[in-house]
């Protein structure tokens, strides 16, 4: 189970979330100017945000289940529920709704508050959700046309403060959380996710690069180009690792442009103790290496790709061992210059901990595979980098940002590309990603085309003419965004209750 150093009057919200007949409607409840639910019958501070966490109760969201003939199982009694309620099912237009069953959508639609949503369905959703992304309004100062970016501090954290509670009991055992924001609250949003979620869960910050620094129209002396994502998971060691990729151009080939045709033959020559055992070290004979040439590298450049693609799982560079690394160094004072080496021995930390490894070892230095770095795909060769904590405008694109999804969402709607990245790293195909702030729906329309399962919470008045309209756009075979990339051509289903 996870634990955290949340305190006991967060355990009593989760209690309070979690009791056996959890599933809510809250009775006449109105919302004030800034969308937050005032529930009746509640105390309300001065910014008519709630101070009580209870609320009306329906019916027991199993004897629901039973009655409408639904499966138990927490996407399908979720879906039941929604179908209860009044929801209705969206296809790609020109087909027929033709009683597809409530667990076999892709998704589901909500128009409603999300601290009802979550009221609500809590316990139907217990430990179901893979990743949760919020974005909320970033408190900017600023009343949009779309919704209400003007909170009081106190305000704006305490909202996100009783949703954080909330949903917490949504997530699965390997969940994380996906957060976007930027300047104005992000420092804060950090020090109230390390509380409520966990300080030990928190992965990154990521800093992306919103905007180039022309056109912004804004003054002083430094910029403002960024937004943050904070990044928060139950097991890391469940995080994809997905990188960014490009293809290889001729800097990457001029370093990589040696070939191990041969390894010829291998005598053990030393054995090494290291912190988990013996190393053994092995001089080849009989060994093989060319050097690909990439002279006249535009003429000759569909010949030396096809080289690439062809020795891809062979090509390698030699590089220098960091000083630091005692071990490896010991290694190197045992070669010998233009001699080939194969280290055998099990890593003691690292991705491959307690797993047999061979390192290679050329005119006394570390050889480097091409291979550990890239991939071959059927259009060639591309690049893997790790990702780092900062992604620029070249690995976001957004270029057409204002025109995802066929939708307008001014000031505010995110990047296909980059939920696409989160989605990638957070989840598998199959897994349910949660969004309370769906706006014009990104990450609904990213979790769709990537086969994921998906349920988006909007309470605005947009919700007709942005979230819900994008996504049946999504079902009719919208070629925004990531669609080019995924061969994306429409198709599935969802659920919406309006």
């Amino acid at each position: 189970m996870r634990s955290n150093s949340s305190s006991i009057e967060d355990d009593a919200v989760r209690d309070d979330v979690q009791n056996e007949n959890a599933v809510t409607d809250e009775v006449g409840s109105v919302q004030n100017e800034n969308g937050i639910t005032d529930e009746v019958g509640s105390v309300q501070n001065e910014n008519g945000i709630n101070d009580e966490v209870g609320s009306v109760q329906n019916e027991n969201p199993t004897q629901l289940a039973s009655e409408s003939g639904k499966s138990s199982s927490g996407w399908a009694l979720f879906a039941s529920l929604v179908d209860a309620r009044g929801g209705r099912l969206a296809v790609p237009s020109g087909m027929v709704a033709n009683g597809t069953g409530p667990s076999e959508a892709c998704g589901v639609l909500v128009h409603d508050d999300n601290e009802r949503f979550l009221r609500s369905y809590s316990q139907v959703l217990q430990g179901q959700v893979r990743l949760l992304y919020l974005d909320p309004p970033y408190n900017t100062g600023y009343k949009l046309r779309s919704y209400n970016d003007k909170f009081e501090r106190a305000e704006w954290l305490a909202m996100m403060r009783l949703r954080l509670q909330l949903v917490l009991p949504m997530l699965a055992e390997n969940g994380s959380i996906c957060a976007s924001i930027d300047d104005s609250e992000m420092p804060y949003l950090r020090i109230l996710m390390d509380e409520i979620v966990g300080e030990k869960y928190f992965v990154a910050c990521i800093a992306y690069e919103r905007s180039g620094s022309a056109g912004l129209g804004q003054s002083g002396a430094i910029l403002n180009t960024k937004e943050y994502v904070l990044i928060y998971s139950f097991d890391k060691r469940q995080l994809n690792d997905v990188g960014n990729t490009r293809p290889i151009d001729k800097e990457v080939m001029r370093r990589y442009n040696k070939v191990l045709v041969d390894e010829g033959e291998r005598d053990l020559v030393a054995e090494i103790t290291g912190k988990t055992g013996i190393a053994r070290l092995y001089k080849h004979s009989g060994i093989c290496i060319h050097n690909i040439s990439i002279r006249k590298f535009d003429l000759r450049r569909d010949e030396i790709e096809s080289v690439y693609k062809e020795s891809f799982e062979r090509i390698f560079r030699t590089q220098n061992v960091q000083k630091e690394n005692t071990f490896q160094n010991d290694v190197i004072a045992r070669l010998q210059k233009d001699e080939f080496y194969s280290l055998d021995y099990v890593p003691a930390r690292g991705r491959y901990k307690g797993e047999q490894k061979t390192l290679y070892y050329w005119n006394g230095e570390l050889c480097a595979w091409l291979k550990d770095s890239s991939a071959l795909t059927p259009d060639g060769i591309v690049k893997r980098n790790k990702l780092t904590d900062f992604w620029s405008h070249g690995e976001i694109p957004k270029a057409d940002l204002a025109n995802e999804g066929g939708v307008e969402f001014s000031r505010s709607k995110k990047p296909e590309h980059l939920l696409f990245r989160l989605v990638s790293l957070c989840t598998e195909p199959g897994d349910l990603v949660l969004d309370l702030f769906s706006g014009s729906a990104t990450a609904p329309a990213v979790s769709h085309k990537m086969k994921r399962r998906w349920i988006g919470v909007e309470s605005g008045d947009h919700f007709n003419t942005c979230t819900l309209r994008r996504m049946q756009n999504v079902l009719d075979g919208d070629q925004s965004g990531v669609s080019k990339l995924l061969q994306w051509r429409g198709g599935g289903s969802f659920r919406y209750l309006d």
